[in-house]
């Protein structure tokens, strides 16, 4: 009964000890230091249980730092035959354009477009104004080869493109003129 006791009295000193030390804490979402009660594990100024009696004490301009990556060289290629023609093209141009918008600052993008040969229209660049004006004047052409428009991509990636992840990014409507 004594060991069980002794037991019993060390699990509540934790607990208060816990609940009477307050801990710091720094909220992501709003900038605000607080201090809270944490019945729980602490870690790291976090708390893994129950949080209560939270009381703000300051708030601060510091932002976690954000986990930087590397550039991804990007290639467009964009189908524009004449099976493109019309709300086809235009919706390939739509998304183009929005792919040229979520482009991270060290993203990198290249632009063929294609029908019955490939044209690099632009060479890799972040530069978005560029990219979305190339992307406004595409017109849709002729016939639909798949191929040469790949085969263009990985020459332009041997010749120009830096050492990181490279992706290739295809737009069509599906409908090759030859079987390749």
């Amino acid at each position: 009964m004594g060991k069980t006791l002794a037991v019993i009295s060390i699990s509540l000193l934790i607990i208060v000890i816990v609940v009477l030390f307050p801990k710091v804490s720094y909220n992501d979402s709003d900038s605000t230091i607080e201090a809270c009660n944490c019945i729980g594990i602490e870690h790291e100024n976090k708390c893994f249980g129950l949080t209560f009696e939270c009381s703000v004490i300051g708030k601060t301009n510091l932002k976690k730092p954000q986990p930087t990556r590397d550039g991804v060289d990007l290639t467009l290629l964009l189908d524009k035959s004449k099976s493109m023609e019309g709300p086809p093209l235009m919706e390939a141009k739509k998304a183009a354009s929005e792919l040229v918008d979520l482009m991270d600052k060290n993203d990198r993008l290249a632009l063929i477009s294609f029908d019955k040969e490939a044209k690099l229209l632009h060479e890799f660049t972040n530069n978005k104004e560029d990219l979305k004006l190339t992307i406004e004047n595409i017109h849709a052409g002729e016939d639909t080869y798949y191929l040469p428009a790949l085969k263009r991509a990985l020459e332009n990636y041997q010749k120009n493109s830096q050492s990181r992840d490279k992706k290739i990014i295809f737009i069509s409507d599906g409908l090759p003129t030859e079987s390749e």
